[in-house]
């Protein structure tokens, strides 16, 4: 190839790089259509919304049980000595919004989206919500559930948590150390519904 085939060759890649990486970004869920990556099927539509209502019925519980007994175990056990209000409000807001609605954009193993351990996802700015296929894979009940990954999305979705750390042990570490952060550590919340079952 000449210096001009080069030069040409060049030019065509950089005009061709956007193009590239827009195509390898997950697809905005407004925008896909069934045949294309993101779409949910009926059977995993089906899925995700059992979980949403047994994590609507599981966060009432835990609500009720907090407000009658604010110093239960599993309180201490996942946010320590992190103040009992905050939770309550945050659960109420999670609470509420597993009443009203669902998320309005929802997507199904969109593959930029779920690479690695990735379960499921949530985009606060939009409400956007996803779940890959590990999330389809997991136990309906215990600790990292379908149902209780609802709660830990929707906690990002709408009571402004973050992911300080993952996994139960980490949760459990968090809260003896630092009550103040669990109570605003997404799986935190996640583990509190999942133990709280009488």
């Amino acid at each position: 190839m000449g210096t001009v085939g080069r030069v040409l060759w060049l030019v065509g890649l950089l005009l061709l790089a956007p193009a590239l990486a827009l195509a390898q970004q997950a697809p905005d869920p407004k925008t896909v259509r069934p045949g294309f990556a993101g779409v949910c099927t009926a059977e995993q539509a089906a899925v995700i919304e059992e979980a949403f209502a047994v994590a609507e019925r599981r966060v009432r519980r835990a609500a009720e049980l907090l407000e009658a007994e604010p110093a239960m175990p599993e309180f201490t056990r996942w946010f320590g000595d992190g103040s009992v209000k905050a939770v309550r409000q945050r659960l109420a807001l999670i609470h509420g919004t597993l009443t009203r609605h669902r998320p309005e954009d929802m997507a199904c193993n969109v593959p930029r989206a779920c690479e690695g351990a990735i379960v499921a996802y949530a985009i606060p700015a939009t409400g956007a919500m996803g779940f890959c296929q590990r999330f389809f894979r997991m136990p309906e009940r215990g600790l990292d559930s379908r149902f209780g990954t609802v709660v830990h999305e929707l906690s990002h979705v709408v009571a402004d948590t973050e992911d300080f750390v993952y996994g139960p042990r980490r949760a459990e570490a968090l809260a003896r150390e630092n009550g103040g952060l669990a109570v605003r550590n997404a799986d935190n919340y996640q583990y509190f519904v999942e133990s709280v079952e009488r």
